[in-house]
């Protein structure tokens, strides 16, 4: 999104860039319903493929069948945070990650520690500090006419859906080559026992931290 956006906005076409951060949404829609769809229907078969033993498999199933509904929101948040790197804002994106952190605190506080709801809370917590961040900088975005309300309604250009999935099918395949890492990693911990996946949770919440510095 950030490249599309920054060479729309180098021609003075604004339309164009409102536009192209409209496909994101539409298209990140598409694919994040469909992934929250089959994480949904296939939960069981996953967790067999992660290796996940009878102690940790009924709370990885309900972490997993919660988590699953949080799909749109995080594809949302990453085409929002290009739209906004692509017009040179950076604050509105720190603003909403910030926000989203403040309320998954709060409610991993609320949801495991006073209502006792477990894994179930914490899942529960991802999800809705997930669509809270996205619709806080989707929201800006509207706010500052970087994404129009006409061209939201629209519906996708398939063209210009091909032009998004060529332009980014580098970074598409960085990510899928990080996620795979992760997954392979997070199987072999997952047969290893449950203070060892633990352990790994932490270490790769550790190393995400320290990618951002």
């Amino acid at each position: 999104t950030t490249p599309m956006v920054a060479r729309a906005l180098a021609r003075n076409d604004t339309a164009e860039a409102s536009r192209l951060v409209a496909q994101g949404i539409w298209l990140s829609t598409a694919v994040g319903c469909t992934l929250g769809t089959f994480m949904l229907t296939n939960a069981d078969a996953i967790l067999r493929v992660m290796g996940a033993n009878a102690e940790i498999w009924p709370h990885a199933r309900t972490f997993l069948l919660i988590r699953s509904l949080a799909a749109p929101a995080e594809l949302w948040l990453l085409v929002a945070k290009g739209a906004s790197y692509g017009h040179q804002n950076t604050k509105a994106p720190l603003a909403a990650v910030t926000i989203g952190s403040l309320l998954h605190l709060v409610l991993d506080v609320v949801l495991i520690s006073m209502l006792r709801m477990d894994l179930a809370g914490a899942a529960l917590a991802v999800v809705l500090s997930q669509y809270t961040a996205a619709l806080f900088l989707l929201t800006f975005l509207v706010r500052d006419g970087i994404l129009r309300l006409s061209d939201l309604w629209r519906l996708p250009d398939v063209s210009k859906i091909v032009t998004y999935l060529t332009a980014g099918r580098h970074l598409l395949v960085r990510t899928l080559s990080m996620q795979g890492f992760y997954t392979v990693m997070t199987g072999y911990g997952a047969r290893m026992g449950t203070s060892v996946i633990a352990a790994h949770a932490i270490a790769r919440q550790c190393a995400s931290l320290e990618s951002l510095v």
